[in-house]
């Protein structure tokens, strides 16, 4: 629960699809639970796309613009 909203911060995740270390998609929600005691998943994303993989940021960054927006935004909501 370090970035547990009550503490001041705020953490999303973004995993993708596509990369060779999302084998077990639910390790990432649980991480992802686990460091923000969200249990809604309010800014876990899944990128679900052919190009999510690690270097989607450079093949396609256009794709994670809207969830970064959330994350950073989540902290004045």
């Amino acid at each position: 629960g370090i970035f547990d909203s009550s503490r001041g911060t705020v953490a999303g995740l973004l995993a993708f699809a596509q990369d060779g270390i999302y084998v077990f998609p639910t390790e990432h929600q649980n991480l992802y639970t686990f460091l923000t005691r969200d249990q809604r998943m309010r800014l876990f994303f899944q990128i679900q796309d052919p190009d999510s993989v690690h270097n989607i940021h450079v093949v396609k960054p256009e794709i994670l613009l809207l969830p970064i927006k959330k994350i950073l935004n989540a902290r004045s909501n």
